[in-house]
Order: C-alpha cells, then structure tokens, then sequence
C-alpha cells in the first residue's frame, strides 16, 4: 500500500496536534508544581524552620527554566515556520540547503524540548527530595516533642488553678497603721488625760 498525501498530511496534523498537547502538558505541570510547592511551605513546613531548602531553591529554578524554555521553543518554531515558508517559496522544495535548513531548525526545536523535559523531571524530583526530607522531620519533630512532654521525668507546666466553678474569698479590709504620737482631729493631741 502506498502512502498518499493525504495520509501525509493526517499524519502532519497528528504530529502537530501532539506537539501543542505537550507545550500546555508542561506548562500546566510546571506551573502546578510550583504552586503546590507554594503550598506545602505555606501548609506543612515553615520556611525558616526547613531543612535542605537549596532542593526547594534548584527545584524552583529549574521549573522555571521549563516554563522559560517552553515559551522560547514555541517562539522559535514560530520564527522557524516563517523561514521555513519563505526559504520553499523562494528556493523550492527539492533544494538541498533549504533541506539542510528544515532539519536544523528541527535539531534545534526538538533539543529544547528536551531540554525542558528533562528539567521538568529534575525540578520535581528536587521537590520531592525537599518534601520528603521535610515532611520526615516535621513528623520527627513532633513525635520527640510529643515524647518529651509525655515522659516522667519532665512535665508541663500546670498552675495550681481549680477548674469549674469556684467561690472567691471575700476581700479583708485594709487597716490602716496607727499613728502614735500626732495630731488627732482639728490639731488637737491625742492624750486627754493631762
């Protein structure tokens, strides 16, 4: 059976519909990657309390990179096209150099692309690595805490304070001190015997 042009170009089609499936692919896992790292910090583990956050910081850097190089490949096969299209209107089809040019171009897309899948892949393992290690001492932390305050030997803080209702004692009056030798009331002195 032989391959007409119109299974050439169904498979063109395929091929183009495939490669936008992938560009939205790694643009809506990079990017919600990087929210749900967001999240984990803001929910699980605080910032300053974290261990190993240089995975944290790579993990970022390089989800960025995927996103960044995403929208440089999508421009550079846009610009590609163009070329392409005009070197076929000028030259021809059956040229060797606008051949040549076709799969540099090509060489050029598809190692970007990988480029970003593969930091795609790195940038989450890192996130991982970071979450796991994280995730482990939150809980370890906790457990030891949890098991230092249970122990005999030290324990928490429990003022002497009654609970439910209780009855207050009544307030004592103040006596005032009495004075010894002074005046009494209008500047008179107090000894009435003399």
């Amino acid at each position: 059976m032989k391959i007409t042009q119109k299974d050439l170009e169904e498979l063109a089609r395929i091929k183009e519909k495939s490669e936008d499936d992938y560009e939205k692919n790694i643009i809506y896992i990079a990017a919600g990657t990087l929210v749900l790292s967001l999240t984990f910090l803001e929910k699980v583990v605080n910032l300053k309390e974290s261990n190993a956050v240089w995975f944290l910081i790579l993990s970022w850097i390089l989800l960025s990179l995927t996103l960044l190089g995403n929208l440089v490949s999508h421009q550079l096969s846009s610009m590609y096209h163009e070329r392409c299209r005009l070197l076929y209107a000028e030259c021809g089809s059956n040229t060797e150099e606008t051949d040549g040019k076709v799969k540099k171009y090509n060489s050029n897309i598809l190692k970007l692309n990988w480029g970003t899948t593969i930091s795609l892949f790195l940038g989450i393992l890192l996130l991982v690595i970071f979450c796991s290690i994280n995730a482990y001492h939150t809980t370890h932390l906790k457990t030891n805490l949890s098991d230092i305050t249970m122990s005999k030997e030290i324990k928490p803080y429990q003022p002497d304070l009654q609970k439910g209702r209780t009855i207050s004692q009544p307030l004592k009056p103040v006596q005032k001190p009495a004075t010894q030798s002074g005046s009494g009331q209008n500047g008179q002195q107090g000894n009435k015997s003399k």
